[in-house]
């Protein structure tokens, strides 16, 4: 490369016929040439050019460069690369002091500037120049901006420059003092600033940057305005020069394909003369013509098995397939590229060994790209009340997965070494089971050896009610509750429903306890038994049930007199009061704190064993029995001629017809023989021993027909005696509406000896049925109800 030198003592403003500076005029025609940059730009009239050749300028009037009164183009011939002005560290190259709009410098090289002001490079002052396709490098500024400096509301428009090594105090690259500069595909790259804004500083500016890459300058990117990266296609990566003089593209620069087709001012060759756009213009003064294929965003770069990965790359291959490989996975997924040759698609980990693995990308020019990804372990622990925690005694299920592979792998618990343990799979992978042991509640950390994975693991406290097992009761019942996985060695109180602290107890070294109460009169219902040590707590709920306390009498006729009391029923709920079947023979309404009191008079009904329900509309409710007694429904007077003395065949026989139409209750009929007295039960059950009936044979219901009773005993009845004396003869008879009962009984009065005056027969019911009555030879005797005495 020539270098050109200016011969000193030459009037400022010749212009000869030839010279490496080539003025023209607004319409291109040739209006003289020169051997200086500045001589020419005296030349060249208002919206005219001057083309400068390949070279290297130096000397006065190829630095410190300006102009003003008009808008001219300053341009290289050639590019940056070939045209180039050296300011021999004295100087800047140039300088716009009030030229507004309308100026353009293109295609050079300026370096070695050095002030001892502001702008080593460039000063913008209210001036707003177009600067395109320069190298503005290794240029020096004690203070302000070493590589372009933008004062007072200037505004120039930089695009597709290399702003590279440069230094100031601040803003090595660039400095914007009121003014608002567009800043265009370029690379700021290297520059370094004394105190501040290694590539730019900003004050009371706003710049617009786009599609420009800031990388490696010193000691930030930016200052007096937020970081760029990511931002309007802004990137923050190695430019990879061909070196550190040579600012041509790598292959491999993620600055290939990353500027924008539509920034004002891109000319139509780039330094080298190169069209500027072939794909997607590149960043910075040189556009990359080679074949490259990159991938230029991969998201996330590690991840675990079943993450998502997305990538985005440009290759020179336009509208062909590239196929991505990945690990062990040949062609995990493939995308077409566009016509501009971007390409962007996204796969899913799959399972294979952790670590590092490749991405590798290709291209149908047999382009490959290749960039790491780490495959992150990962696991999950459940137990079966969810994610990393459970309670002492839980089966807790692990998996992992991107571990090593074909690997032994131990699991610790806390401070419990290898709690469980086994093989990884060939891709990967592992599972086990293990159950917590009896430990406090508190957070442990659960390690899997393989690759080591650690995960939190959180011990709650739990607690069930060991009885009763129904978890439901009535007021008196007994509760105990056993917990686990509390605070070791601590206090635990248990409230339940409305009674706070209902007991208290400690846990033992394991966080273990076992404690007892006893439901206390309280409202019916569900109620919470909370067990808690402080912050912890725990809930089991427990269902109070209706319970009848209190019956009093048990038994009595009918028309007695009872009084109910009854507990663990709603608040002040209507409580409906059933006796065998009578439904609802009285309502009362239960108190505040569940409880109630009534009193019912009892209505005829089937003897024996009668159902006392208490309810309440909550469906809580209580029973109990009451014991409905003997009523003598019918007696009749049988003369002793009728019998006689010794007769061995008077027989006096009982019909009781369609007895009972109730659904299957036991009735009993008593049949008594002899005086007011009755027999001791020794004495009942000599006469009855022969015969087969007496009191154990209450609940056998005879068969429909006959059943003679024969009093085979003798029994003396003394003589002038006044007492009367009964035998009891109990009858089961089992009836329904659908199958009445009817039975004979005989009753041989033969061995009764003695004087007497009468011999009475009673017969007992519960049911005021009406009896009918038969001698023997079936004369039929009847009488009305002449007394009504329970017993």
């Amino acid at each position: 490369m020539k270098k050109v030198l200016v011969v000193l003592g030459l009037v400022a403003g010749v212009c000869f016929g030839q010279g490496s500076v080539t003025v023209y005029d607004a319409s291109g025609g040739f209006v003289c040439a020169t051997d200086t940059i500045q001589w020419g730009i005296n030349a060249c009239p208002d919206g005219g050019t001057v083309s400068v050749k390949d070279g290297v300028y130096t000397g006065a009037n190829n630095k410190n460069l300006t102009w003003s009164g008009k808008h001219i183009t300053v341009q290289s011939e050639n590019g940056a690369n070939n045209c180039i002005i050296d300011c021999e560290n004295s100087g800047r190259g140039f300088y716009f002091n009030n030229a507004g709009t309308g100026d353009v410098i293109d295609g050079f090289t300026i370096r070695k500037g050095c002030v001892d002001s502001d702008g080593g490079g460039i000063l913008c002052y209210s001036s707003s120049p177009s600067i395109t396709n320069c190298i503005i490098s290794g240029n020096t500024s004690t203070n302000y901006g070493g590589g372009i400096y933008c004062y007072w509301y200037s505004s120039p428009s930089i695009t597709n420059c290399t702003i590279s090594g440069n230094s100031a105090n601040y803003g090595g690259g660039i400095l914007c003092l009121y003014s608002s500069p567009s800043i265009t595909n370029c690379i700021i790259q290297g520059n370094t600033a004394g105190w501040s804004g290694g590539a730019i500083y900003c004050h009371s500016s706003s710049p617009s940057i786009t599609y420009c890459n800031f990388w490696n300058n010193s000691p930030n990117n930016y200052s007096g305005i937020g970081d760029q990266t990511g931002i309007n296609g802004n990137i923050s990566l190695d430019s990879k020069f061909i070196s550190q003089s040579d600012f041509h593209l790598q292959p491999t620069s993620p600055c290939i394909d990353s500027g924008s087709n539509t920034a004002p001012g891109i000319p139509l060759k780039d330094k080298d003369g190169n069209p500027r756009i072939i794909r997607i213009v590149d960043m910075g003064a040189y556009e990359f013509t080679g074949n490259f294929l990159q991938i230029r965003f991969l998201f996330p770069t590690s991840g675990p098995v079943g993450a998502p990965v997305t990538i985005k790359g440009n290759t020179s291959a336009t509208n062909t397939i590239v196929s991505i490989d990945f690990g062990t996975h040949p062609t995990i997924t493939s995308t077409q590229s566009s016509p501009n040759g971007t390409f962007s698609i996204t796969f899913i980990v799959n399972t294979q060994p952790g670590g590092t693995t490749i991405i590798t990308a290709r291209d149908s020019l047999g382009n490959v790209f290749t960039i790491p990804f780490i495959i992150l372990p990962d696991s999950w622990i459940m137990s079966n009340i969810g994610r990393n925690r459970g309670r002492v005694g839980d089966v807790i299920s692990i998996y992992a997965r991107g571990i090593s592979g074909s690997k032994p792998v131990y699991i610790d618990f806390g401070t419990i070494r290898t709690i469980t343990s086994g093989y990884s799979s060939g891709t990967g992978s592992f599972q086990a089971f293990f159950t917590i042991p009896a430990l406090p509640r508190g957070t442990y950390t659960i390690t899997i050896y393989g690759s080591i994975v650690t995960q939190s693991f959180y011990i709650d406290g739990s607690s069930g009610i060991a009885d009763p097992i129904s978890g439901e009761g009535p007021v008196g019942t007994i509760v105990s509750i056993k917990g686990a996985g509390y605070t070791a060695s601590s206090l635990i109180y248990i409230d339940f429903g409305t009674h706070p602290t209902i007991t208290t107890t400690m846990t033992d070294i394991q966080g273990s306890f076992t404690v007892s109460f006893i439901v206390n009169t309280q409202p019916g219902g569900t109620k919470m038994i909370t067990i808690y040590d402080g912050p912890n707590q725990n809930t089991i709920p427990f269902r109070i049930l209706g319970s009848i306390v209190l019956l009093s009498p048990s038994q009595g006729a009918p028309s007695t007199l009872v009084t109910i009391k009854g507990v663990g029923y709603g608040i002040e709920e209507l409580i409906r009061i059933d006796f065998g079947t009578d439904l609802t023979i009285t309502t009362t309404t239960s108190s505040q704190n569940g409880t109630f009191s009534c009193t019912f008079i009892t209505s005829t009904q089937e003897f024996g064993v009668n159902v006392i329900t208490a309810m309440d509309y909550l469906n809580n409710q209580g029973t109990t029995t009451f014991i409905l007694g003997w009523l003598i429904v019918d007696v009749v007077d049988v003369a002793p001629e009728s019998i006689g003395d010794d007769k061995e065949d008077n027989i006096l026989a009982i019909d009781v017809a369609n007895y009972g139409t109730q659904s299957i209750y036991f009735k009993q009929v008593m049949v008594r023989i002899g005086t007011d007295t009755p027999f001791t039960d020794s004495q009942m059950n000599a006469l009855f021993s022969s015969i087969g009936i007496g009191e154990d044979k209450v609940n056998s219901p005879f068969s429909n027909g006959t059943v003679t009773i024969n009093l085979t005993k003798n029994k003396e009845i003394p003589a002038g005696s006044t007492k009367r004396y009964f035998v009891t003869v109990k009858l089961n008879i089992s009836a329904s509406a659908q199958n009445p009962r009817r039975f004979r009984a005989t009753v041989d009065e033969n061995g009764i000896k003695g004087n007497y005056t009468s011999l009475e027969m009673r017969l007992e019911d519960s049911n005021n049925n009406r009896l009918t009555i038969a001698q023997s030879g079936d004369e039929e005797v009847s009488s009305s109800i002449t007394t009504a005495v329970a017993r």
